[in-house]
């Protein structure tokens, strides 16, 4: 996993078979959408000149339809170049990849994200940092209705804690209390508020444990708040933590991004930009691992202590 921590360049070079097809697959591509390209062109003024004498009205119409065609064409294309190329990236960087990760979802901590939304599942992915298995998969959650609103769009992280710890939930007050700019207010019913820490922005965050579970508070816990406080070495300025959970065993994080995740390509992508987008997908992949790393160089650091 040594490789997943430095930044590998990803371009035409083709050192390895997952690389080559890559490589391949990307050239591939490009052909293939300038052929989606002019099919959707020579549509459009299909449909210009058989309506010129129909009204401006009328033509205008057609034309915004034709507009939300070919964004949704758009997305089907980098949907369909994700799919192709993500999981010969995921294995270039020695990791196992899932396409469906509806059953991962299934299984998070209830705490953990909104809970009362539409969801979506997609990408897990596992690999190991020394004997530790690391498993994430990207996120989406909107809430119902037409005009629905983002609540949720990023990675939930799974691994083990290497010290035992009790059990505790980590959130933003923000998530936490009734605030008004906040859409999110998730669970801390029958916990007990026992730390607080905040961000160099100002911005607050609760540690919170079960009454049996404050009493006895662990000294691992706080070198593992302070490294979810301030995590941009690790995930960079772009992410932030929404949440994150541990049962004492087995730890759960939430990191909500302003973006979408392993966009690769698009209806108009040539292969430079295809390569790009295979470029900020390995980037993407290596920010779970990266976060995970900090947080057991914290607890490691605990165990340390002890032994002195």
């Amino acid at each position: 996993m040594d490789h997943l921590m430095k930044s590998t360049r990803l371009d035409g070079d083709a050192t390895t078979p997952e690389a080559a097809t890559i490589s391949f697959t990307s050239r591939l591509m490009t052909l293939t959408n300038w052929g989606r390209v002019i099919a959707v062109v020579a549509a459009i003024q299909f449909v210009v000149f058989g309506t010129q004498n129909l009204g401006t009205d009328y033509f205008a119409f057609l034309l915004v339809v034709a507009g939300l065609l070919c964004l949704s064409v758009n997305e089907w294309a980098i949907r369909m170049q994700q799919r192709l190329l993500l999981p010969h990236l995921v294995e270039l960087l020695g990791l196992t990849y899932q396409q469906r990760a509806t059953p991962f979802m299934k299984a998070l901590p209830r705490r953990l994200l909104p809970w009362f939304a539409r969801r979506r599942a997609m990408h897990e992915i596992t690999g190991r940092i020394g004997g530790n298995e690391v498993s994430f998969a990207e996120i989406r959650i909107r809430t119902w209705g037409k005009r629905s609103k983002v609540l949720f769009n990023g990675l939930v992280l799974k691994f083990q804690n290497t010290v035992p710890m009790p059990a505790f939930f980590f959130a933003s007050d923000r998530l936490t209390e009734d605030h008004l700019s906040s859409r999110v207010k998730l669970d801390v019913r029958n916990l007990v508020r026992v730390d607080s820490a905040n961000r160099w922005t100002g911005e607050g965050y609760g540690v919170w444990m079960s009454n049996e579970g404050a009493r006895d508070i662990h000294p691992a816990l706080r070198p593992v708040i302070e490294a979810l406080v301030e995590p941009e070495q690790a995930i960079g300025s772009d992410a932030q933590i929404f949440s994150a959970t541990s049962n004492g065993e087995v730890m759960h994080i939430a990191i909500t991004y302003p973006r979408k995740l392993f966009r690769i390509g698009g209806l108009i992508a040539t292969n430079a930009r295809i390569m790009a987008g295979v470029q900020r997908a390995n980037e993407d992949l290596r920010i779970p691992f990266l976060l995970v790393e900090k947080l057991l160089k914290a607890e490691a650091r605990v165990l340390e202590d002890y032994a002195e």
